[in-house]
């Protein structure tokens, strides 16, 4: 086994990005510009997201470190034995799967718009998730408070505008949201694989790659 005694620090890593991202942006334009810019809501993602695993796997609300890990494990009922998650599938999840989804689709840009999309789309279905789970419990869980302020109105609203301003079509949405799907089902897959870090690493980096599928949808927009 790898010592995982480190990887806790990457959501305070991702936090000071975020703040210094979000800061910059504030500075340069306002929200209304930022909110009908394409290349915002293409890529705001990645920031925001950083915001809700820092309240997950940082401190949440109740100042309670690191602390989804068990609040996930109790979710899926495996609160009475051997729960598979650990800080370096935590890890690797977060950091190898999800954040190399935001950077294709940073780099996708407008011009493959469905790539990006595919971030809108995993913060939207990873925001029904943690409501799901409050529903279930009725009590507040790790990541919900972001979930619920960032992910799913931000997502909605980048979803409807991006196809307002024909960026996006009904199957270019349709493929992000399967996309999404795909990636958290890959997740839950990777827990029956054996405890390996390995296997884990490879899995969840093919699950990152996913959205590259989006390179065969180029934007249709002539005015781009």
């Amino acid at each position: 086994m790898l010592n995982t005694t480190n990887y806790p620090v990457w959501p305070f890593v991702g936090l000071i990005f975020a703040v210094v991202t979000l800061a910059r942006l504030a500075y340069k334009k306002s929200a209304k510009e930022l909110l009908y810019n394409p290349d915002f809501l293409l890529s705001i993602g990645l920031p925001f997201y950083m915001l809700h695993q820092f309240e997950e796997h940082g401190y949440d609300i109740y100042g309670r470190r690191f602390h989804f890990l068990q609040e996930f494990c109790t979710f899926l009922s495996l609160g009475s034995g051997p729960c598979p998650l650990n800080a370096f599938f935590i890890f690797a999840v977060n950091v190898i799967g999800v954040w190399s989804c935001y950077v294709f689709g940073i780099f996708a840009g407008r011009k493959y718009p469905a790539v990006g999309a595919c971030g809108l789309a995993l913060m939207l279905l990873n925001g029904f998730i943690h409501l799901r789970m409050f529903v279930i419990s009725h009590d507040y869980n790790s990541g919900l408070l972001t979930s619920v302020v960032l992910f799913i109105p931000i997502s909605l609203w980048g979803f409807y505008t991006l196809y307002q301003l024909k960026y996006l079509d009904a199957k270019q949405i349709v493929f992000s949201l399967v996309i999404g799907v795909l990636m958290h089902a890959g997740i839950f897959v990777s827990l029956k694989l054996p405890v390996h870090e390995n296997l884990i690493f490879a899995s969840l980096s093919l699950l990152g790659v996913l959205p590259c599928l989006g390179f065969l949808f180029p934007n249709k927009n002539k005015n781009f």
